[in-house]
Formats: structure tokens, C-alpha cells, sequence
């Protein structure tokens, strides 16, 4: 074996690495970001915000599971594993738990940077 065709081979390697790693998604994005993917099949917004910040305001079209239920876990095993999660809360500490959660349980998962706080500062629609 030449030189050539040993790098050729660590070429070809590193580019299947490139094209796998393409179609992974990102583990955050931007409430921008967030509201172009909402529109796309397969990505459902989850609010892991408890009942009474979410009854208080929402960013419409999102599924609420309180992550501080005690029962997060159990209640996310109906969801569809098909599907891509954007997951927020009110800033991105409870977005962010919950992502390792359902990550370990083998979904795909993405963490809104700055959660509806973000949102609403960026003056996009909340349900009130």
C-alpha cells in the first residue's frame, strides 16, 4: 500500500464522519432557530415548564410535561421517538435536565437557548 492510497482511505473515512455528524441535530438552538423548525414535520415543541407557568403563558402549539413532577420520565414514554424535541422551559436549566433524561432514553432532543424568557424578549407571541 502507498502513501496515496492511505491517505486517500483516511480521506474517505473523515468525509463519512462529516456526513454522519450532518445528520445529527444540534444540541441547541435559538428561539429564532426554534420557530422556523415548529413549522417542520417532525419537530414538536416541549414545554417541561410546571402547569402554572404554562397556564400563566405558552408559546402556542406546544406539548407541556412538567419536569419537576417527580414523574417526568414515566409521562415522556408516550411520546413519539420518531419525532425531534425542542425542549424549553422559562430560561434553560430544566430544558437542559430534561434533555439528558430523554436522551438516555433514546430520543432526539434539541435545548432552546433561553427558553420563553428569550422568546418573549425577542418579542415573538405568547398565549396568555
Amino acid at each position: 500500500v502507498s502513501c496515496g492510497e492511505d491517505e486517500k482511505q483516511v480521506e474517505s473515512n473523515n468525509q463519512q464522519q462529516t456526513d454522519t455528524l450532518a445528520n445529527v441535530p444540534p444540541d441547541t438552538v435559538s428561539v429564532s432557530e426554534m420557530e422556523r423548525l415548529m413549522n417542520e414535520p417532525g419537530y414538536i415543541v416541549l414545554d417541561v415548564r410546571t402547569p402554572e407557568e404554562y397556564e400563566a403563558e405558552y408559546i402556542g402549539n406546544t406539548l407541556n410535561i412538567n419536569f419537576e413532577s417527580g414523574e417526568f420520565a414515566e409521562n415522556i414514554q408516550m411520546l413519539d421517538k420518531d419525532k425531534t424535541y425542542l425542549i424549553h422551559c422559562k430560561t434553560d436549566t430544566r430544558s437542559g435536565l430534561a434533555k439528558e433524561i430523554m436522551d438516555k432514553m433514546e430520543f432526539k432532543t434539541i435545548v432552546v437557548k433561553g427558553g420563553i424568557e428569550e422568546w418573549k424578549s425577542q418579542n415573538k407571541p405568547v398565549v396568555k
